[in-house]
């Protein structure tokens, strides 16, 4: 009998993209070639039973602050199902970082992640700094397993792609509205400097600039080409946990530009 894995957040990882959602989903297809029958939910009650309508999973994995309300009184534990939470980031972090300590949403977060680790049978972390990841790793409850999939051989898209050559361009690739990945600072940067040109993938929400190309949603192979084919890659972030696009950037032989901050200190 196949063993049942259920990867559990709060919406389907399948439709968004993004440094979390990436690293299930490669886990998950891992998981697959070897054997696992892995299943996604976004429900509650089966978050909180271990079960689903075919029966218990033998392992539940949730991520950072993507629990629901009372996960820490309600969620049931088995003999037969582990636990697992995976921390990718800090809210002590983010809010160090980004300099909001008055955020009560981002001490609620916490609050989430400290929830998903207690309830955990074990605690994984993306890298040894994160604060939640030291206290458990003093209980003998958290182990380190750093990012690094090569979301290329797992990820697919049916997106057609034709890049400019962008040989004269610095890519820049997040959410303009995060103010985690300091967008502001590129923007500023190309206000004062007039020889940077810049590639933002995907460029969503970004002003026209006759100095910025939008790639718009790219699949992996289309985002390695756009790095490979750039100067370098600029990541100025405030916070991260640790960027599968910088490990991507890094694999392929590209420079990278980036502030020592979270995981980006640790490598």
């Amino acid at each position: 009998m196949r063993k049942r894995w259920l990867e559990w957040t709060l919406v389907d990882p399948r439709s968004i993209v993004g440094g979390v959602e990436t690293h299930l989903l490669s886990m998950a297809a891992c998981l697959e070639q070897r054997g696992y029958e892995v299943s996604y939910s976004s429900d509650p009650e089966v978050l909180f039973s271990g079960a689903d309508e075919r029966g218990q999973f033998d392992v539940v994995r949730t991520h950072g602050a993507a629990l629901p309300k009372r996960y820490l009184f309600r969620v049931k534990c088995s003999s037969r199902t582990r636990r697992i939470h995976t921390l990718h980031g800090s809210s002590i972090g983010m809010m160090r970082g980004l300099r909001e300590w008055h955020r009560v949403t981002h001490y609620k977060a916490f609050y989430r992640e400290f929830c998903g680790c207690l309830k955990a049978d074990r605690v994984a972390s993306i890298h040894p700094g994160l604060f939640l990841c030291r206290w458990f790793r003093r209980l003998g409850r958290a182990v380190v397993i750093w990012n690094g999939w090569d979301s290329s051989k797992y990820l697919g898209s049916n997106l057609e792609e034709s890049l400019p050559v962008a040989s004269n361009s610095w890519a820049f690739i997040g959410r303009l509205w995060d103010r985690m990945k300091a967008a502001d600072r590129v923007w500023r940067v190309l206000s004062t400097n007039p020889s940077l040109q810049l590639v933002a993938i995907p460029g969503d929400g970004v002003p026209d600039h006759p100095r910025v190309y939008k790639t718009g949603r790219l699949t992996p192979s289309g985002v390695s080409r756009a790095l490979c084919s750039s100067l370098g890659l600029l990541l100025p972030s405030r916070y991260e946990g640790l960027s599968l696009v910088l490990l991507e950037a890094l694999a392929a032989g590209v420079p990278v530009l980036v502030t020592r901050v979270g995981g980006l200190a640790q490598r």
